[in-house]
């Protein structure tokens, strides 16, 4: 499976004056960090991830931390897939602890906001 990760990470600090700045920089992973096995790289100037050879879990995570912000991205997912983006977070091997931000199919939205049973919102 491979999740294109179309990433323009824009970044604004609150206090103070805000400032916009590049989390990817378009040519490699330097200020990140992989976590897990799934396989994480830049092909064409976008930051791609695919299933690593255990089809566990992996993350990428900055390598700093940041306070206050504002996070803008776009993302496109090719295949079926468990997606996101974490938000305040720490991670501990692959044991992620703090807020995602869901990313999913549409089909999988579909279905979830079909079933009446599983609250959509």
């Amino acid at each position: 499976m491979k999740n294109l990760v179309v990433i323009v990470l824009a970044l604004m600090a609150i206090p103070g004056v805000s400032q916009e700045m590049s989390l990817f920089n378009g040519k490699d992973l330097s200020g990140w960090t992989i976590y897990g096995t799934e396989k994480w790289y830049v092909e064409d100037g976008l930051l791609v991830s695919e299933s690593g050879p255990d089809k566990q879990y992996g993350y990428l995570a900055t390598d700093k931390y940041y306070d206050d912000f504002e996070l803008t991205l776009e993302f496109k997912q090719e295949a079926n897939g468990n997606s996101g983006v974490f938000v305040r977070s720490t991670i501990d091997g692959t044991k992620v602890s703090g807020w995602q931000v869901e990313v999913a199919p549409l089909v999988i939205i579909r279905a979830v906001s079909t079933n009446p049973m599983v609250g959509v919102g």
